[in-house]
């Protein structure tokens, strides 16, 4: 008897493993697809996923909500953020860093120091410890803010913490330094990147090189693009389509920009289609229009709305 109780018992463990096993990989594609869904803003879908969870005995887990206060982070929804928090709690369900972080978010985004403040102290509270993306989201918004000497401040307390600053951190340096026009300053920032063991990528230089094709500085601009190719860093569709506004004029410059595109071999997108467009329909140039608009047909490309609103006009 007490041989067929223990088989009885390691059939029903058997059991529960396979329901284990059976149910973590449908959870994990279903958070997969939440987070795919809040990325893009598709919040009807994002519930429907969520009912389906349920319908199917589905226990939501942590990271199931995370993936779920993305969307209201990326649209700034306070109120929405907040009730998902209260579903978590009456679930019993208890908020990681990832929660607080995406709080954080929201809450620099919303330029709510109040909120700022209170989350880092429920991090603190909970017995967690910041992590590089706390600390970027903190540089962030004191850089949005113009506030040099505390974003400067937590890159210090974020080195001290074992978290060298990045990618992110030094982008967001960049904005805050071109926003107040501070272009000497702003090109440091690619000897801090070395500084600190990081190439500067087409990011970094994509927005300098915006920042000068913004104040029609083409000397400037065309100084960045040369620096970036002598840095080896490759060139993307961003960085050729604000090359274009440099050439609104003139289509021997667009052609010269488009050449260049095709020795990397980018193609042109929807968005480099648009402007092309929309300098070819300013100079009542009705031909060129058409002609991008059957190039734009030849790659299976459809027109965007943009170009849809500037053909009617």
């Amino acid at each position: 008897r007490d041989r067929y109780m223990g088989e009885l018992s390691l059939q029903r463990m058997f059991r529960c493993s396979v329901r284990l096993w059976a149910w973590q990989p449908a959870l994990a594609q279903y958070n997969q697809r939440l987070s795919q869904l809040a990325e893009q803003r598709r919040l009807t879908d994002l519930m429907e996923v969520m009912s389906q969870i349920k319908r199917q005995g589905l226990t939501p887990t942590v990271y199931t909500y995370n993936s779920i206060l993305k969307y209201f982070v990326r649209c700034r929804d306070h109120t929405g953020f907040t009730r998902i928090l209260k579903e978590m709690s009456e679930q019993k369900i208890q908020p990681d860093l990832i929660t607080y972080n995406s709080q954080l978010k929201l809450a620099a985004a919303k330029q709510n120091p109040t909120l700022v403040c209170a989350t880092l102290k429920q991090i603190a509270d909970a017995g967690l410890k910041n992590d590089i993306v706390t600390y970027n989201t903190l540089v962030g918004w004191h850089s949005r803010n113009g506030e040099e000497a505390k974003a400067r401040e937590v890159i210090k307390e974020m080195t001290a913490a074992g978290f060298p600053p990045d990618h992110v951190t030094f982008t967001a340096l960049l904005h805050m330094y071109l926003k107040k026009n501070d272009v000497s300053s702003a090109e440091k920032i690619l000897v801090e990147l070395v500084e600190h063991s990081l190439r500067p990528d087409a990011t970094i230089f994509n927005i300098l090189l915006n920042h000068h094709v913004d104040h029609r500085d083409s000397k400037a601009a065309t100084a960045v693009f040369h620096q970036m190719l002598a840095s080896q860093v490759r060139p993307n569709e961003p960085t050729f389509n604000t090359l274009l506004k440099l050439y609104p004029n003139n289509p021997e410059g667009l052609e010269d920009i488009l050449r260049q595109m095709s020795e990397y071999k980018i193609k042109p997108g929807v968005v480099t289609f648009a402007n092309l467009i929309k300098f070819a329909l300013a100079a009542h140039d009705h031909d060129r229009a058409a002609l991008y608009l059957k190039q734009m047909a030849d790659q299976g490309l459809r027109p965007s709305k943009l170009i849809n609103d500037m053909l009617r006009k």
